[in-house]
């Protein structure tokens, strides 16, 4: 870029989830290469906020748990939130172009299109979402410039559902910055893997299959709960792991109601929430996107990092795209039953996913740890 400039982000929150994971992954590239002058905007609270905080100029709107809690507490969120949108305000002139890192940001970028300044969205979604938010949907478009999209899969939803136009549509892909000393250290990946399985009783002699996000209907969490009674009853040697909180108590209730319906509390793990861990995802052999829609998961490009291959649905989302015949197996959309007779078809056959784990990690590397290629596209996007 011929110039610094001031950018304004926003985020939707600050939660431990894809989409401000990501943002921050891409805000420490950008200053780690001097592209750009950051202040960063989170409309809502949450525990990433701190993270922020320790690298940015960092605005958070509502604070996590706003207008919750007593007449006291609620005022103390709303002299809060005016204060900050002052701030913002006073802050806007200097900006150059605003980045809002979802398409639901639609309110936030029509108070601050008094500004005129230009907008380019990030967005992370697909159908259900964006038709779930109508109004957000139709204000994003109106006043954002371009639309950057993360794979070819929300490029087809922005271009089917919100019919915009294909010059205002450019990639974007995701940066998810490598450790390489830890990377390479083989040994230390392993004794991580071994604690975790050995936590769970699982031998290395068993076949552990993994998935991971917030416990809902979208991540199919219930699909890869079917898929474990399907191949427990073929194979008890494989076992299955999730790693996230549950979204209710009643998603929490419905899916151990699944499992002891079926018979699989040996079989099936609910391992909870973990910290943030380069090795989380390394116990596992394999790890099984049971997502209903999703359009591009951090998880998987995390499974590749670790050498483990990915089972995914054709038609739930973007990942097939990294995943193709070489990185892991798509099978029929939504179907338990493809899923669990790929699965058997693993315990056997360790070489197999050594091999498609290793073009998992090369593809990883190369399409999303290449800091130069995610800055040509960012830089594209605000230049144009």
């Amino acid at each position: 870029m011929s110039k610094q400039q001031h950018i304004l982000f926003i985020s939707h929150d600050a939660s431990l989830s894809g989409a401000p994971i990501l943002l921050q992954n891409l805000l420490l590239l950008l200053q780690e290469n001097k592209a750009a002058r950051i202040t960063v905007v989170i409309r809502r609270g949450g525990p990433l906020a701190a993270q922020f905080h320790d690298h940015f100029p960092v605005m958070v709107l509502k604070p996590a748990g706003y207008r919750q809690g007593g007449a006291f507490k609620k005022l103390r969120h709303i002299m809060h939130n005016r204060w900050q949108l002052l701030r913002l305000f006073m802050v806007m002139p200097s900006v150059d172009v605003i980045f809002s890192n979802t398409i639901i940001n639609g309110p936030l970028l029509k108070t601050l299109s008094l500004f005129k300044k230009p907008v380019v969205t990030y967005v992370h979604e697909l159908e259900n979402v964006i038709r779930s938010y109508p109004a957000e949907t139709a204000v994003t478009l109106q006043y954002s410039r371009k639309l950057a999209y993360p794979s070819l899969r929300v490029k087809e939803a922005l271009a089917t559902v919100c019919k915009a136009p294909a010059e205002r549509l450019l990639p974007l892909s995701y940066y998810f910055p490598v450790n390489l000393a830890m990377l390479a250290d083989a040994a230390a990946r392993e004794t991580f893997a071994g604690a975790f399985r050995q936590r769970f009783n699982v031998t290395d002699n068993d076949l552990l299959v993994g998935g991971m996000g917030v416990a809902c209907d979208r991540k199919g969490t219930d699909i890869f709960v079917e898929t474990c009674g399907l191949v427990a009853r073929a194979n008890p040697r494989i076992k299955f792991c999730w790693i996230g909180n549950f979204d209710s108590t009643a998603t929490e209730a419905a899916l151990k109601a699944q499992v002891a319906a079926l018979g699989i509390q040996n079989q099936m793990i609910f391992c909870g929430p973990m910290p943030h861990h380069y090795y989380n995802l390394a116990a596992f052999d394999v790890f099984f996107l049971s997502s209903r829609e999703d359009p591009y998961p951090l998880a998987v490009l995390e499974a590749g990092f670790m050498q483990v291959p990915s089972i995914c649905f054709a038609g739930a989302g973007g990942i097939p795209e990294f995943v193709e015949a070489d990185a892991g197996w798509i099978v029929p959309r939504l179907s338990a039953e493809s899923a669990a007779q790929t699965i058997l078809t693993l315990l056997p056959n360790k070489a197999l996913l050594q091999q498609k784990g290793a073009a998992a990690l090369q593809k990883s590397l190369e399409w999303h740890a290449n800091g130069a290629r995610i800055l040509q596209q960012f830089q594209a996007l605000i230049s144009t």
